[in-house]
């Protein structure tokens, strides 16, 4: 958790919050998967005490990840062709966006944005299957730890899974500014001309030796 928080290229990332959404997710599911575990045996008591503790996180967690959706859209926000990587002094630009092929130097390392009706099902999801399923689960324990109690650490972890790959492929990179916010013009290509007459010496005195044309300024 602190090493997502403390990079400042990502914005969505960079915030104490990703260190309480991690640890949340962590305490949570880790409380979630004890109960179930123990609601069948000997320690049925126990999965309900640890149910009732359960909820009180997974209301926090609720808030926490809320928080974390807000950072994410101000990341969304702030990194654009307009403001560069939030830095003063905009409008920001590539120099070279490549030729038939952009070089390696301008590719993102980063997932493609994810759409908005893609966003908004995955948050809805994880909010059922890491809050509200596991909190209905809960407050059932309470009454009689069982089935119900296991069904609610299934969908812990369903919610995990969904929490984790929205953490990596709704993220915004600040080189993401470069690839997604901006016309992409193809670069001037070069043209050969004829090499000038030094070069022509030094193939006359160094045979076999090959150099390719200089292209056009």
């Amino acid at each position: 958790a602190m090493l997502y928080a403390t990079i400042p290229a990502m914005l969505s990332w960079h915030s104490p919050i990703t260190v309480l959404a991690m640890m949340g997710t962590g305490l949570v599911s880790g409380a979630g998967l004890a109960a179930g575990l123990a609601a069948h045996g000997p320690a049925a008591p126990a999965s309900a005490l640890t149910a009732l503790w359960l909820l009180a996180g997974l209301a926090a967690l609720a808030v926490v990840k809320g928080l974390q959706i807000h950072q994410f859209a101000v990341a969304r926000r702030l990194l654009s062709a307009e403001s560069g990587t939030g830095l003063p002094m905009g409008p920001w630009r590539l120099q070279d966006t490549g030729t038939s092929r952009p070089p390696y130097r301008t590719q993102t390392q980063v997932w493609p944005g994810i759409s908005p009706s893609t966003r908004l099902w995955a948050n809805l999801g994880f909010y059922l299957f890491l809050i509200a399923l596991p909190a209905a689960s809960s407050a059932l324990t309470l009454i009689q730890p069982g089935a119900i109690t296991l069904v609610g650490a299934l969908s812990l972890i369903a919610g995990v899974l969904l929490e984790r790959w929205m953490f990596f492929a709704d993220a915004t990179h600040s080189s993401r500014v470069w690839f997604q916010d901006q016309v992409k013009a193809p670069s001037r290509v070069a043209t050969a001309r004829k090499s000038p007459e030094w070069v022509a010496k030094f193939m006359a005195s160094h045979p076999g030796r090959h150099l390719p044309s200089l292209p056009e300024e």
